[in-house]
């Protein structure tokens, strides 16, 4: 009775610790996400999402393939709410925060209950490049959760011989849903399939794959249809999913290989627990399949995959802990882990994406540039305008989510947009025309717009790149 009631206590005291470093963890990093934010930092994935919820529960006609079809789309879908309540300027950091602290409690969950534990936990909090991906907004926090999550219980399938179905179901499921956040996700699938196909039963295997691969080939297929309903081409995500790219265009595969060092660099960690899963065959590659993954996406995709990706590197060093021989290990561990997170802040400028770098910079107050400063200023200033405005948002959708009221205006996700985009006077009060060589549709179906030598327009203002013109014979 006495060893139960201690269990009983030493279980509420671990319910107690995992809230605690949740609601902390969480807290801290909404309030880097609202800091970078203060200081002129928003995420241009933070910014896209927004602006896409915006349309698809505030737009006219509110509908959800105004989200594009083209990007992933669960991110979008938890931000519908926040749009519809006009909270979307802090959905992007409250959802990366909440999957934050989410993903420091499974590492926490993850790692032997040792006086170490805490050692281990806290310069991954403090990473620089996991607080860029758990503050920034985007959809990386998520994406690493969900990742995170699979490492653990795929981890400990492989560790129970098979005999866990439980962990392999959950990671089946959580592995194909994260296919609706980050379309690489997929890749996960091809090396794991090795460690499922060495049973001498053969109807085993079968099973096995079968479990494993239907959510994703499920969820995949259900995007595909959904493609097809509304695009009329089951595949048309995979043809303009490169229009919509936030990061880096891979030039140099020697800047690839640049990425990767530079990860090991921040998270030496890694190397700690490689060097005790090696003897494992199954265990290394579900342990490599983060490097495995990388490189196959940037490779196929032809982007630089942000420094920010290989957050997971960390992550999964930690999963692996309890697999470490002996405590010098998890203090060699404890010391990777101080070194990467100091080295992060070091090498800011060293970083092969710009945005981890401006937003790493900003919070340290070395970078002093505002992002998106001319957008909000044209937002603000069409706030002011009483009447539709004829804008093309494909690549300025920053003015839309900071403007707040996608009704003002007249975008191409609607029909009337491509209908009158000769003439755009028959249905807008105001057109706003960016300079020729940021071409855009509506400069290049009306070239003397801009320029001020077309008669049915009268120039009322110019901001930045662009010009705001009010239509002389428009009537409402």
């Amino acid at each position: 009775m006495e060893y139960q009631g201690y269990l009983q206590q030493e279980s509420k005291q671990r319910k107690t610790v995992h809230i605690l470093v949740f609601f902390s963890t969480f807290f801290f990093y909404f309030y880097m996400g609202m800091l970078a934010h203060e200081k002129g930092f928003w995420g241009a994935e933070e910014v896209y999402l927004g602006e896409k919820a915006l349309l698809a529960v505030r737009g006219e006609p509110a509908r959800f393939e105004n989200i594009g079809l083209t990007y992933p789309p669960f991110p979008f879908m938890l931000r519908f709410l926040p749009a519809y309540l006009g909270l979307h300027p802090y959905a992007g950091a409250f959802l990366s925060s909440v999957s934050g602290a989410l993903t420091i409690l499974v590492l926490l969950s993850s790692l032997r209950k040792t006086g170490i534990s805490t050692l281990i936990i806290t310069p991954v909090i403090v990473n620089p490049l996991f607080i860029y991906t758990f503050s920034s907004g985007g959809s990386a926090g998520l994406f690493l959760l969900l990742l995170s999550l699979f490492t653990f219980y795929f981890k400990r399938f492989i560790e129970s011989k098979g005999e866990d179905t439980f962990a392999f179901f959950i990671s089946s499921l959580i592995l194909g849903f994260s296919f609706l956040i980050r379309y690489e996700a997929v890749f996960f699938l091809m090396p794991l399939i090795f460690t499922l196909i060495q049973d001498k039963n053969r109807w085993r295997v079968v099973s096995k794959l079968l479990i494993f691969t239907f959510p994703s080939l499920f969820l995949s297929t259900g995007w595909t249809y959904i493609n097809w309903l509304y695009k009329g081409d089951p595949f048309h995500f995979i043809h303009t999913f490169g229009l919509i790219s936030f990061e880096t265009t891979l030039r140099e595969h020697k800047s690839l290989f640049y990425s990767f060092a530079l990860a090991i660099i921040l998270f030496p960690s890694y190397l700690v627990s490689l060097y005790h899963v090696a003897r494992q065959p199954n265990l290394l590659i579900l342990f490599l399949s983060p490097l495995a993954v990388a490189l196959t996406s940037t490779l196929l995709l032809d982007n630089m995959v942000s420094t920010s990706y290989f957050c997971l590197l960390g992550s999964v060093s930690l999963i692996f802990e309890s697999n470490l021989g002996s405590n010098a290990s998890r203090y060699l561990l404890a010391i990777a882990l101080i070194a990467g997170a100091l080295i992060g802040y070091t090498l800011s400028d060293r970083t092969t994406w710009g945005e981890e770098r401006d937003f790493i910079k900003t919070l340290i107050g070395t970078h002093k540039d505002e992002r998106f400063k001319e957008e909000k200023e044209l937002a603000n200033y069409l706030k002011s305008l009483q009447g539709k405005i004829f804008f093309d948002d494909t690549y300025d959708y920053a003015v839309v989510f900071f403007h707040g009221d996608p009704k003002s205006f007249v975008l191409p996700y609607q029909m009337e947009f491509g209908f009158y985009l000769k003439a755009p006077f028959f249905i807008a009060r105001y057109v706003v025309v960016p300079h020729p060589k940021y071409r855009n549709m509506i400069n290049e179906n009306n070239p003397f717009i801009f320029p001020e030598q077309d008669p049915n327009w009268e120039l009322v203002e110019k901001i930045g790149k662009w010009k705001i013109f009010a239509a002389r014979y428009h009537k409402d």
